[in-house]
C-alpha cells in the first residue's frame, strides 16, 4: 500500500506544439548548401569585382550553379530557418511552461498525501525500530545484524561483527571507555569508489599480543563493499578470563624482555675507552693498600655489633627453619607429594588470582548502552554483554599448523625429556621396586 500511494502520479498536462515547417529542398541538397555556401560566395563576390576591372577569377573554380539562382536558394534556406527558429522557441516555451505546471502540481499532491505516507512509513518500520532500540532483539538474536552495526572487521586471525561507525570520535573517545569492552578505533578507506568511514569495533575473543595501534585490517561493510582499515586507538580492557590469567606472565615476561634489551643496549654503548679507563680505574683502586688497611680497621671496630646481629639473623632463621621443616613433616605424614603441587597451585593463584577477578567483575558489566549514546542513541537502559554473548561477536580462525623439519638437538632433547616422563611414572607408582626404587607416594 505505501508503495501504490508512493506512485500516485496525476495528470500531466501536455503542451501544443506547432509543426516545423517543411524544408524547401531535401537533405542531400540542404547539406550540400551547408558545405558550399561559404566558398560559393566567396566566388560570387570576386566576380562581381571582376566586373568592375578590380580582381582576376579562375574559370576552373567557377560553381556550377548561376548566382541569381545561389542568391534564391539562400533566401528560402534563410526564410526556413528563421521560421524552424521560431517555431522551436515556442514549442520550448510551452514545454518548460507544462513542465513547471507538472512539477507544481506534483508538489500539491506529495503534500497531500505527506501524512498518509508518513503514517505508513511509521506502520511499516516502527516494529523494526523497536527491536533495535529498545528490546535489542535483532542485536541479542543474532538471526540478523542491528541497525547500529555497520559491517565485520577482518583482523588478526579473527572477525568482529560489532562494529559501530563513529560520528563524533570525541564522544566516543570520552565515553565509549565506560562500556568495559576492548575497542579498536579504525580508518576505513575505499580507495576505488573513494569512501572513507570511522568505526569502533569490539574485540570479545583471542588474545591482545599482536593488536596494536597502526595495524592494518580489512573492513566489509553490510553491502559488501571492502575498506582498508588502520588501527587509530585501542581502548584496553579484558577479554576473557583466559587472557587474564595469562596477563601476568606476559607481562612479566614482557618487562624482563625490555629489561635485558635495555642492558644490551647500554652495554653496547659503551666503547672501548670506557673499558679501558675503567680497568685503569680498577687496577688503582686497588694498588692503594693503605687506604685499604684503614677500611678493614674502621670496619673492625664494628665487629662485634655485625657478629651480635648476625647471631639474632641466625637463631631467627633456624626457628622458622625448624617450624618450616615440621609444617612439612606433618603435611607429608598426611598428603604426600601432593602438598608440592598444591603450593604451585597456590603460588599461581595468588598471582593470577586477582587479575581473574578483576577481569570477571568487568566481563559481567560490559555495556553496549556507553558506545551507543556516544555515538547519539538516547539509551537509558543497559545493553549488556555476558562472556557467552560476547564469543559470539568474535569468530577466531584455526589454521593448521605448518610441518617444518625439526632440529637434531631438539629430538634428542624430546626424546630424553619423554624417557625421564616415562621413568617418573614408574618410579611414583611403584612398579621400580624390584630396582630398589621405591615410590615415595604413601599409597
Amino acid at each position: 500500500m505505501l508503495a501504490a500511494v508512493e506512485a500516485v502520479t496525476i495528470n500531466e498536462q501536455v503542451p501544443e506544439l506547432k509543426e516545423v515547417p517543411a524544408a524547401p529542398y531535401d537533405a542531400e541538397i540542404m547539406a550540400a548548401y551547408a558545405e558550399d555556401k561559404e566558398a560559393f560566395d566567396a566566388y560570387f563576390k570576386d566576380l562581381r569585382l571582376e566586373k568592375l576591372g578590380l580582381k582576376k577569377t579562375d574559370p576552373e573554380t567557377a560553381p556550377a550553379i548561376k548566382e541569381a539562382k545561389w542568391n534564391e536558394m539562400a533566401e528560402a534556406i534563410a526564410a526556413y530557418e528563421s521560421q524552424k527558429a521560431a517555431v522551436e522557441a515556442d514549442n520550448a516555451a510551452s514545454t518548460q511552461a507544462a513542465a513547471d505546471a507538472n512539477t507544481a502540481a506534483l508538489a500539491a499532491a506529495t503534500a497531500e498525501y505527506r501524512p498518509l505516507i508518513k503514517l505508513l512509513r511509521l506502520k511499516k518500520n516502527f516494529f523494526t525500530l523497536l527491536k533495535n532500540y529498545i528490546t535489542f532483539e535483532d542485536f541479542y538474536g543474532k538471526e540478523t545484524k542491528a541497525i547500529f552495526q555497520c559491517g565485520t572487521l577482518i583482523i588478526d586471525q579473527r572477525s568482529c561483527d560489532l562494529c559501530v561507525r563513529v560520528q563524533d570520535a570525541g564522544a566516543m573517545g570520552t565515553f565509549a571507555g565506560l562500556s568495559g569492552m576492548y575497542l579498536l578505533f579504525l580508518d576505513c578507506v575505499n580507495k576505488t569508489q573513494n569512501k572513507q568511514m570511522s568505526i569502533v569495533a569490539c574485540v570479545s575473543a583471542g588474545d591482545i599480543d599482536d593488536l596494536f595501534v597502526g595495524k592494518n585490517a580489512i573492513f566489509y561493510d553490510r553491502s559488501g563493499l571492502d575498506y582498508d582499515a588502520k588501527v587509530t586507538k585501542i581502548i584496553d580492557n579484558p577479554i576473557s578470563i583466559k587472557q587474564a590469567f595469562w596477563s601476568p606472565y606476559k607481562k612479566f615476561a614482557k618487562w624482563v624482555k625490555e629489561l635485558v634489551n635495555k642492558s644490551a643496549a647500554e652495554k653496547e654503548s659503551k666503547g672501548f675507552e670506557d673499558m679501558k679507563a675503567n680497568a685503569t680505574e680498577a687496577t688503582a683502586t686497588a694498588a692503594e693498600g693503605g687506604e685499604q688497611k684503614k677500611q678493614a680497621f674502621d670496619i673492625a671496630k664494628f665487629a662485634g655489633i655485625f657478629a651480635a646481629i648476625g647471631m639474632a639473623l641466625g637463631f631467627i632463621g633456624g626457628f622458622l627453619t625448624s617450624l618450616g621443616g615440621g609444617i612439612k613433616d606433618v603435611l607429608m605424614m598426611n598428603f604426600g607429594w601432593l602438598i608440592f603441587i598444591g603450593i604451585i597451585i597456590a603460588i599461581m593463584l595468588c598471582i593470577s588470582g586477582p587479575s581473574m577477578f578483576i577481569a570477571y567483575l568487568k566481563l559481567r558489566a560490559r555495556n553496549m548502552a556507553p558506545v551507543l549514546n556516544s555515538n547519539g542513541w538516547a539509551i537509558n537502559a543497559r545493553a549488556m554483554v555476558n562472556v557467552p554473548f560476547g564469543k559470539t561477536l568474535t569468530q577466531e580462525a584455526n589454521f593448521p599448523m605448518l610441518k617444518q623439519p625439526m632440529k637434531a638437538w631438539k629430538k634428542w632433547c624430546i626424546g630424553i625429556s619423554c624417557t625421564l616422563v616415562v621413568l617418573c611414572g614408574l618410579w611414583l607408582g611403584n612398579l621400580c621396586a624390584w630396582a630398589g626404587l621405591k615410590s615415595p607416594l604413601p599409597c
